[in-house]
């Protein structure tokens, strides 16, 4: 007896073709199962069936008689082809199964786009968790948050765990928070404000049965200071704060004073001791300051007492300072975040106006001199309007200011002033001006004159929602110094 080795070449048989492979049938046994011993066999078995085989003619793994010599012979892949192509399909097989995977991500973060979203430095954001009386999260509740005066309204379901989220909330109020669930006892929580930037989180608690008790009515108000979801040192001056307040210049950046950190005078805003350039004034998220560094007071236009938005306009006032939020970026001093208006379901509106001029005002006292003002007429006027275009869907909101302003010069005029304190000769003013004449140039002659500056800001908001899953807002600001 001899054994056979799955590496052995078989001899050639007589009558064959020389240097044939090992029988096909072997062959089929060794590469079909590498893992089975190899079968042991006498030698006078395998002699006679080689015989067998070669009477018939027959090569390889097809049993189809063919003459001796005919075609080539088999070839036989040692056992380590195979494990190469193995390794080969399983790569392409992982490899297809990531690209599948990405595609549905992909595609489900196109159906659902609302799971990616998250809110901006000019929107909020409400998250919370609905329990039971046991403290047992309540899937399926549905939560809605209204936006009172506009109707605005946000809806989302608890998932597993009770939890909810929602994201690209306009800043203000107030809110009403409406949490339901089959066979238990809604609530209703009304009054709830957001802060630009915030995620307020709220936990809602719904009882399986209703029991009867006499009204206990109780007031809780939140401190927007001390909120654990907003970070770094912040001011947030709203709407009753700017309307309650004076303002001779109507312009938004004039609150930010009421920060301990900042410091206005001649040289502009600072904030936290840093020079106006390093500041970032934002209006709706979008950069509105004068970008070249000449202006006093940071805004574009301000060289000329320019606004950049009608204080109407404006709906909440936001002084960072070191902000960790990571999306506020581009200033080393302070950001002024300011957030505009829009309209309700209910028709408003306001106008003002007023006037004053040399009659108003008295002598002005230069270089330790009394002075007469001259000719000053100063006419300001603005109105703001608001409402629903579609109830529910559609509204707008137009506020403008106008402003005219006639003044005399600041500091000594030549020809009215002292010689001592002009530094000037009205004889030699007037030598110059008669030789520039001859070359027919009109210097004008010494004495006092008028400066003229009109003003004009003008700013329109339309949003529009059209379902609970969309909304889209258009804003148009015009100023002019």
């Amino acid at each position: 007896m001899r054994v056979r080795h799955a590496g052995d070449r078989e001899p050639s048989v007589p009558g064959g073709v020389a240097g044939a492979s090992r029988p096909d049938g072997a062959d089929r046994s060794v590469r079909g199962d590498l893992d089975r011993p190899v079968p042991l066999e006498t030698s006078g078995a395998q002699d006679r069936k080689k015989a067998q085989r070669a009477a018939r003619g027959t090569h390889g793994s097809d049993n189809t008689p063919r003459p001796f010599g005919a075609g080539s012979p088999p070839i036989y892949h040692p056992p380590s082809a195979r494990y190469l192509l193995g390794s080969s399909e399983r790569r392409t097989a992982l490899s297809r199964l990531v690209g599948v995977a990405l595609i549905g991500l992909l595609a489900g973060l196109a159906v659902h786009p609302s799971a990616v979203n998250a809110q901006g430095v000019t929107t909020a954001g409400v998250a919370g968790r609905v329990i039971d009386a046991d403290g047992v999260p309540v899937a399926g509740a549905q939560v809605e948050f209204r936006h009172t005066r506009t109707g605005a309204t946000h809806t989302v379901l608890s998932d597993d765990l009770g939890r909810f989220s929602l994201a690209n909330l306009r800043p203000g109020g107030p809110y009403t928070l409406e949490v339901a669930r089959i066979g238990l006892s809604p609530v209703a929580r009304e009054g709830l404000t957001l802060i630009a930037g915030q995620r307020l989180r709220l936990e809602v608690q719904l009882s399986e049965t209703a029991v009867p008790l006499p009204e206990l009515s109780v007031r809780v108000e939140t401190d927007p200071e001390f909120d654990p979801s907003r970070m770094g040192s912040t001011t947030v001056v709203n709407r009753e704060v700017i309307e309650a307040l004076p303002t001779i210049s109507r312009d938004f950046t004039g609150f930010a004073r009421l920060s301990p950190l900042v410091a206005i005078d001649e040289m502009g805003t600072s904030v936290a001791g840093s020079n106006i350039r390093f500041n970032n004034i934002q209006v709706d998220g979008a950069l509105n300051q004068d970008v070249f560094g000449l202006s006093p007071t940071g805004v574009a236009g301000g060289q000329a007492s320019g606004r950049v938005i009608p204080l109407a306009a404006i709906e909440e006032l936001q002084v960072l300072t070191a902000p960790y939020d990571v999306r506020q970026s581009g200033f080393t001093g302070g950001v002024l975040n300011a957030v505009t208006r829009t309209g309700s379901n209910e028709f408003g509106g306001s106008a003002f106006g007023f006037f004053r001029n040399d009659a108003l005002v008295g002598d002005a006292l230069i270089g330790g001199h009394l002075r007469e003002p001259g000719e000053l007429d100063n006419v300001f006027a603005g109105f703001d309007v608001g409402g629903p275009i579609v109830r529910d869907r559609l509204h707008f909101f137009v506020a403008g200011e106008f402003e005219g302003r006639e003044r005399p010069p600041d500091g000594f005029t030549v020809g009215v002033d002292d010689i001592v304190r002009t530094k000037l000769d009205p004889d030699s003013i007037g030598r110059v001006s008669r030789l520039l004449r001859g070359y027919g140039a009109d210097a004008g002659e010494a004495g006092l004159y008028t400066l003229e500056n009109n003003l004009a800001n003008v700013f329109a908001r339309f949003d529009a929602r059209p379902d609970a899953s969309n909304s889209l807002m258009l804003r148009y600001n015009f100023a002019y110094a």
